[in-house]
């Protein structure tokens, strides 16, 4: 809700819990919290000033399921008296889906109070066009025994908690309840993702972000709305840690950052169904998980798949993909369904490619995999599967080759003429070269440096003579094909480690040693 909004319903709390008496027949402690949160979700169903909870005296909290006149009940309501099992609350203030049995209890008290107020007509005509298509019908035993009070009950929730949702998927009866209730929460969505976008991001963000593949190549519009959808991700969803794991501000920011790249586009500028992503510690087997509303992710994954440019487990990428709704990307890429199809037959015939994971069983899993390979392998899928390249570039408005070809813009050096005497000292294969070939060297050098970041490990410095020698040795093994030629150019542009002796690193990109 926007702020002004959120002042108001503070008011209408306050009012009523002055209003209102709160008993318990089992001894559950009643906290200000219980009390404020039954408050709110009632006073939430008043912001189109409608009427009020006037008949509504006491409500009773029961711990469970309770017992009342020979039946046992979740809630309960009868003259000026209302009654509830707070466990089952509980339950509904957890989930994700648009059912909150808190909002279904007091809506009906409401309705008790106020009616319809000329608005059941709309209620009418939706269930007459809809009693026997419409999906949200499902959830009733016998549909044609329902009438318009279930479906102003039953989906009034929805309607508050899945605006988008509810909206995309059927705008008359959106439209039936903005007209009874007399608000448009896709409004207060809005207003409220404005307000939030438009903070400036703190100085001390930038570090962390630009630790973020790409978030340094993108342009200054790209990187102003990639600013404002992570200041939207912070203010919508919670991150908490398991007993081992402390939730830092950098570990928000950072795994902000990662998954706003998914909302450039047009298409999405949150994660509708997302509420709490839950960061875990130690080995885990999962990418990710998710369940009702909450993503759970394991931060040493997370941090392997950022160090790795290469890396197609990049859980963020792979995990908020998949929560990405109103639409679906698999409803609005036709791309997806084919490529699985060619996937399967791949797969069948033993020649999976060399970046793809095996026993892949459904479209929308493939989709995630090349979605994270298309951020992380560029170059491999635009070469293996284009289609799926260009497909991703024009729903996620992001072009990573574009960002890599702008990053080595702004790494490449031309080459030095007084690199020639270096090479000629010091490279004897330099010296056996035609003129033309030591042409095309020089040539391929500054594209060689372009590409590749170069790492001291256990030395105080690289030399200017050190990447010369490496590069010169790598450029002649590709002096007639270019770099993009092989693959471990174009996979670990990122960085090359140098270190002291001839012992590797294992988990380093590649590794020389120089005594």
């Amino acid at each position: 809700m926007p702020n002004p909004l959120r002042e108001t319903l503070h008011e209408g709390i306050r009012e009523f819990l002055a209003a209102v008496t709160f008993e318990t027949p089992d001894r559950i402690k009643l906290t200000d919290e219980i009390k404020t949160l039954i408050a709110a979700h009632a006073c939430l169903l008043l912001q189109g000033n409608i009427g009020g909870f006037n008949g509504l005296k006491t409500i009773h909290v029961h711990r469970r399921k309770f017992r009342l006149h020979n039946n046992y009940w979740d809630f309960y309501f009868e003259d000026d008296e209302g009654y509830l099992a707070w466990d089952k609350m509980e339950e509904g203030l957890a989930r994700s889906d648009g059912w909150n049995p808190l909002l279904f209890w007091l809506i009906q008290i409401l309705h008790r109070t106020i009616g319809w107020r000329g608005c059941e007509p709309a209620f009418e005509q939706w269930l007459k066009l809809n009693s026997n298509t419409s999906p949200r019908m499902k959830g009733f035993s016998n549909p044609s025994q329902v009438d318009t009070g279930a479906i102003l009950f039953n989906f009034a929730a929805e309607f508050f908690e899945k605006p988008k949702a509810m909206h995309t998927e059927d705008s008359v009866l959106y439209d039936a309840f903005r007209e009874f209730f007399q608000v448009n929460p896709m409004e207060w969505v809005a207003s409220r993702r404005e307000a939030v976008g438009q903070q400036a991001i703190p100085d001390h963000w930038a570090g962390w972000l630009g630790s973020i593949r790409f978030y340094n190549n993108l342009p200054a519009d790209q990187r102003s709305r990639l600013h404002q959808r992570i200041l939207v991700i912070l203010d919508e969803i919670e991150f908490v840690g398991d007993r081992r794991l402390e939730v830092t501000e950098e570990m928000k920011v950072t795994i902000a950052g990662q998954a706003s790249f998914l909302l450039p586009g047009q298409v999405h500028d949150a994660f509708e169904s997302v509420t709490h992503v839950h960061l875990s510690s130690g080995s885990t087997r999962y990418v990710f998980e998710w369940e009702d509303g909450h993503l759970k992710l394991n931060w040493e994954k997370i941090q392997e798949g950022m160090a790795d440019p290469a890396n197609t487990d990049n859980s963020v990428l792979n995990g908020f993909f998949h929560l990405l709704t109103q639409p679906s990307p698999s409803d609005q890429i036709p791309a997806i369904n084919e490529a699985f199809e060619a996937y399967q037959k791949r797969e069948r015939d033993r020649q999976l490619l060399s970046w793809e994971w095996k026993r892949i069983d459904s479209a929308s899993a493939l989709a995630g995999i090349q979605l994270t390979a298309f951020f992380q392998q560029p170059e491999n899928v635009q070469r293996d599967v284009p289609e799926m390249y260009d497909a991703f570039r024009d729903y996620f408005d992001v072009d990573p080759l574009v960002l890599i070809q702008t990053e080595r813009d702004q790494r490449r050096i031309p080459f030095r003429p007084a690199w020639r005497q270096f090479m000629r000292q010091n490279i004897g294969l330099y010296n056996r070269l035609p003129h033309s070939d030591q042409a095309k060297l020089e040539q391929l050098i500054p594209d060689f440096i372009a590409r590749v970041e170069f790492i001291p490990i256990d030395l105080p410095q690289i030399t200017e003579e050190m990447k010369l020698t490496v590069e010169t040795e790598a450029c002649i093994l590709v002096l007639d094909r270019g770099l993009g030629i092989i693959g471990i150019f174009a996979q670990w542009s990122y960085g090359m480690v140098i270190r002291k002796g001839n012992k590797t690193r294992p988990g380093m990109p590649i590794a020389t040693g120089f005594d």
